[in-house]
């Protein structure tokens, strides 16, 4: 994202990577704004988008117990387009960081093509509310996925050498790995 001129211009070129295979739900200025940034990305490969997709993955941005939002229904995540930061187009969907299971049951799991892998991560956001309803959340991701699902949790990574020390939702997510054979903690 620093070698390009503009969010606009880095979400063009990152997704162009993709070779059409990734829609983006994407705006970003130039100036952070929480609560009107949004990057959302879906990847389909193989049989392709609603069709029995060999390979689905879904990237939703959201920040810590900040609400997570999007501008693309579930069966409408084909039409995803990446937008200057002028566009001022509504969301269609939203969730706080405590009300990730509802995102999951609400959004993620009524996708055409729902992920068989799940990777969530609170990073250093403010994270309380999720550590609290952290069960519920791994649940609602488990029953989305099937038998076969799996969920990992990636816990803060270290910058430069500097000491971490774990979120509330971090040491919520080591707890439940003991608990549930399909949850691994990194």
């Amino acid at each position: 994202e620093k070698l390009s001129e503009s969010w606009y211009s880095y979400f063009q070129s990152s997704t162009a990577h993709f070779q059409g295979h990734m829609k983006c739900d994407c705006r970003r200025s130039q100036t952070f704004s929480l609560g009107k940034e949004v990057e959302n990305r879906y990847y389909f490969r193989g049989g392709g988008h609603g069709r029995g997709s060999a390979l689905a993955a879904t990237y939703i941005q959201g920040y810590g117990d900040n609400q997570a939002h999007g501008r693309y229904a579930p069966h409408d995540l084909g039409n995803s387009t990446i937008s200057t930061e002028d566009d001022t187009s509504g969301y269609k969907w939203g969730y706080m960081g405590q009300d990730w299971d509802n995102l999951i049951k609400e959004y993620v799991a009524k996708m055409e093509v729902t992920p068989t892998l799940m990777v969530f991560n609170a990073g250093f956001w403010p994270n309380e509310g999720i550590a609290l309803n952290l069960g519920s959340i791994l649940r609602s991701a488990k029953d989305a996925m099937g038998h076969h699902g799996r969920v990992i949790w990636k816990g803060i990574t270290p910058t430069r050498g500097e000491p971490v020390h774990p979120s509330p939702a971090d040491l919520a997510a080591k707890d439940w790995s003991y608990r549930y054979p399909w949850l691994s903690y990194q």
